[in-house]
C-alpha cells in the first residue's frame, strides 16, 4: 500500500520514488529526497513524518519561502499551531503568498490569542478575492 501512495505522489513513477528513498538513505541531509519524501508523508497524513523532513529542507534552504511554507502547513496539520507559526510567518515574510500559509498563520495567531492580528489576515484574504470560499 505504501509503494502505491508513493507512486500515486510522484505522477506514477515508482522508480522515482524508490530512488529519492535510496537517495535519503544514504544521505538523510539531502534536501531534494526530504522534500519527495515529506511530499509522500503529507499525502499519507502522516504529518509529523512530513514536518521532519520539511524541517530538513527548510534548514538546507533558510531563504526559500516554500521550503518554511511547506513545514509550517504540515506542524499546523498535526495541529502543533505552536510550532508552526515560526515557520509560517517566516514564509510569509519571505514572500508566500498561498492562501493556506496565510489561514494557518491566522490559526496560529488565534491559539496565540492574537485574535486581532488573526482577523486582519482574513481580511486581507477576503479582501484579494471576496468571492473566494472564505
Amino acid at each position: 500500500m505504501e509503494m502505491l501512495t508513493t507512486a500515486k505522489r510522484f505522477d506514477g513513477k515508482p522508480e522515482l520514488a524508490t530512488a529519492y528513498r535510496v537517495v535519503y538513505r544514504v544521505d538523510s541531509l539531502n534536501a531534494e529526497a526530504n522534500a519527495a519524501m515529506g511530499a509522500d508523508r503529507q499525502a499519507a497524513h502522516e504529518y509529523r513524518e512530513a514536518a521532519r523532513h520539511y524541517r530538513r529542507v527548510a534548514e538546507a534552504h533558510p531563504s526559500d519561502p516554500s521550503a518554511w511554507e511547506n513545514l509550517g502547513n504540515a506542524l499546523a496539520l498535526i495541529p502543533d499551531l505552536k510550532s508552526a507559526s515560526g515557520p509560517l510567518q517566516t514564509a510569509i515574510d519571505l514572500g508566500a503568498q498561498s492562501d493556506e500559509v496565510f489561514i494557518n498563520r491566522a490559526r496560529a495567531y488565534r491559539a496565540e490569542g492574537e485574535k486581532k492580528m488573526a482577523a486582519s489576515i482574513l481580511n486581507f484574504l477576503l479582501g484579494r478575492n471576496p468571492r473566494d470560499y472564505l
